[in-house]
């Protein structure tokens, strides 16, 4: 509170007025980017300021798709209805003083990888390979030898469908491995 008074030799008068003074916040929304290999996220804003307040927003990717548990606490978990890319901004507010933070978040959809059943051929080269049963979802996949006694010719390794040839006789293990961006899943067979 400040006074300010005026004399006037022996008269004098005075008003006064309040002035709050604020320290300023710096919003910390957590990290610039994350990818969710779902459609759910745990924001992880910081609270700058003991008693300043949250205000969270959608200021990039389709507003509609997007839920907050809440708007007004730092940490809230977001809901997406849609695998896209959406920008959220933080702003923290302490009296008239304010400041915003932002995270870029893409949501994936999470393969899951289905590599078929294995099985057993006759025969070992071109002339009787073996097919590869799997079930692709999201994303790329690609075979690969995990075991066996010998070294396996794939012959499509991106192909779920692929066919594969041995130089040695035996039981090989073989994984099916898709990734979606940041997202990825595998799944194996035994092939005899």
């Amino acid at each position: 509170v400040f006074r300010w008074t005026e004399t006037n030799g022996g008269c004098s008068d005075f008003d006064e007025v309040t002035v709050t003074f604020y320290e300023p916040t710096v919003a910390d929304a957590g990290p610039v980017t994350a990818e969710e290999c779902d459609l759910n996220i745990n924001l992880a804003g910081v609270q700058s300021i003991a008693g300043s307040t949250a205000s969270w927003s959608t200021i990039a990717g389709n507003p509609a798709d997007i839920t907050f548990s809440s708007t007004t606490i730092f940490n809230p978990t977001v809901t997406s209805t849609a695998y896209s890319t959406y920008t959220f901004r933080l702003t923290e507010t302490n009296g008239v003083c304010t400041s915003t933070d932002d995270i870029t978040v893409t949501f994936t959809e999470q393969p899951v990888a289905d590599a078929g059943t294995g099985g057993n051929v006759c025969g070992k080269d071109a002339g009787n390979p073996f097919t590869f049963t799997g079930v692709a979802s999201a994303g790329t996949g690609i075979w690969t030898q995990q075991s066996g006694p010998g070294t396996s010719n794939i012959a499509t390794p991106g192909s779920a469908t692929s066919t594969v040839t041995v130089d040695t006789y035996g039981s090989y293990v073989f994984r099916w491995t898709e990734t979606n961006g940041g997202c990825s899943d595998f799944d194996e067979v035994t092939v005899t």
